[in-house]
């Protein structure tokens, strides 16, 4: 086990057994600057590095807290004053920016990774940090498994960033219900995530399940793009590839490499359109979808590798208890009928770091209210329905946008993604504007061939009154789409439109 492979890492192959003693070497160089319980912001790219100073965090007591190192300085700024940071960690290219915004908020002195495969530099001086070290440092903080262990930021996408607590506890819990009970990871699998360790999904999935199951994981420290990816399925042959819809879509033309040599390929971050799924079955690759949240730590809610089906997003994961609650706090138990989802279970968070009023709005008793809507389905499993802030009014009916999107979609195959959001939220008088990219390679799009179809499909409240052809739609550093963006361009054009 310690000879085994846990990351490949460009040319880097880099053991358990290396890993371990690298974990420990760091940890006895961090003890000198960070107490038990002080807050280590960490804004690195993904490498070994990364997941060792985490982990060295961790092991002396610290609190590490891992987030996109593509921050803005203001969202870093409000991170590091909501958690009280002692240290800040990131790369050097960043270091005025950050330095001057966090001079007067970090007591140590900042950290800056100048190569991600050796070394961090110290401020201006250039101290070689990282290289020294113990691997016989054992000062371990014992604490109870259900202390604080790490905080993960939320990404913003639904409001303001917020700490979401984890424990040990929890961590466990997720590994052993989706690492262990419905991925059933063994020693020999190789993990790739698209999605960066600063995001949920994709820490579970690089740092946390190559640890827990004893495989091994892909890590690249590049901002991933279609091309990349590729060669990197190419050059690796992962067994495990774990990814978002839109890397799915934007990979169709490598789909034989992804299908000789992964055995599941999993999706979550965004719902899987059934379209998507059909499109790579035919490829002969059965993708997995499946749904988490930061509160919850990973996916609590999946389709099972073989037995997967299009345009379910799957059943509880075990340990995980799943319910509807209707606009009145009902409980929904029929099928056919749809709600909030409301979550328990072993990943369940606590709460939210020094939020008690979202945490008491979020979590009670044990529960995460997610704010995604859900069908129940006749099996027990559910369906997504997009977020109960996403529905909106026309002349007072509701209209729920992903009704419109996936149906589109699954008529229309040159139709890569639609989106179907408010015109304005200042009155409901106005109809809905429609967002619309195609497939590469798809034939122009046929406006009016999708009216008359929307006409003789939907109501008169879900009909658009235009349809914007994008080349690209607005997502966040997580692939995630971000629909504040296109409601405000749709606002911009009823404005356009009311002054001509």
């Amino acid at each position: 086990m310690p000879d085994a492979p846990l990351y490949y890492y460009g040319n880097e192959i880099v053991t358990h057994g290396a890993f371990k003693k690298q974990v420990l070497r760091y940890a006895s160089l961090l003890e000198e600057r960070v107490q038990a319980g002080q807050f280590v912001v960490i804004a690195l790219n993904d490498s070994p590095v990364l997941s060792a100073l985490f982990l060295a965090c961790i092991a002396l007591g610290a609190v590490p807290v891992m987030v996109n190192p593509r921050l803005s300085a203001g969202q870093l700024r409000a991170i590091c004053v909501d958690c009280q940071a002692s240290i800040f960690i990131g790369h050097e290219e960043r270091y005025e920016t950050v330095q001057n915004m966090l001079g007067e908020l970090i007591p140590q002195p900042v950290l800056y990774m100048r190569s991600t495969s050796n070394y961090l530099d110290q401020d201006q001086d250039l101290d070689i940090f990282l290289m020294g070290g113990s691997e016989r440092w054992n000062d371990f903080h014992l604490s109870a498994a259900d202390s604080l262990c790490y905080l993960q930021y939320t990404s913003g996408s639904t409001g303001t960033p917020k700490g979401v607590i984890h424990t040990r506890a929890t961590t466990l819990g997720f590994c052993q219900s989706f690492a262990g009970a419905h991925l059933k990871l063994r020693s020999e699998d190789r993990l790739y995530s698209v999605p960066k360790m600063f995001f949920g999904y994709g820490m579970g999935n690089s740092l946390f399940f190559p640890l827990f199951s004893g495989a091994s994981a892909v890590l690249d420290e590049r901002w991933p793009d279609p091309r990349a990816v590729a060669a990197n399925l190419a050059r690796y042959r992962p067994t495990v590839f774990m990814a978002v819809p839109a890397m799915y879509r934007a990979l169709r033309a490598d789909a034989a490499v992804l299908a000789s040599c992964v055995r599941i390929a999993f999706s979550a971050g965004a719902s899987l359109p059934a379209a998507e799924f059909r499109a790579w079955q035919e490829r002969g690759v059965e993708i997995c979808d499946g749904i988490g949240a930061t509160e919850v730590g990973h996916v609590f809610l999946a389709n099972a590798p073989g037995r997967a089906r299009p345009g379910v997003t799957g059943l509880p994961l075990p340990g995980y208890r799943c319910a509807l609650l209707g606009e009145e706090g009902q409980a929904v138990t029929d099928a056919g009928g749809s709600g909030v989802l409301v979550v328990s279970g072993p990943g369940v968070s606590p709460g939210y770091w020094n939020s008690p009023r979202h945490g008491d709005a979020a979590f009670a008793g044990g529960t995460y209210r997610t704010g995604d809507l859900f069908l129940l389905n006749e099996d027990g499993s559910y369906t997504y329905q997009g977020r109960e802030d996403d529905k909106f009014k026309v002349n007072g009916r509701w209209v729920v946008p992903i009704s419109v999107e996936r149906a589109l979609c699954d008529r229309f195959p040159d139709v890569a993604e639609a989106v179907l959001v408010p015109s304005t939220r200042e009155h409901d008088g106005a109809k809905p504007t429609l967002f619309i990219t195609l497939q590469p390679g798809g034939q122009a799009l046929d406006k009016d061939g999708i009216d008359l179809w929307l006409r003789g499909s939907f109501e008169s409240h879900h009909l658009p009154r235009r349809i914007v052809h994008l080349d690209a739609m607005p997502r966040n550093d997580n692939g995630k789409l971000v629909k504040h963006e296109l409601i405000a361009r749709a606002a911009a054009l009823l404005g356009e439109e009311a002054h001509a």
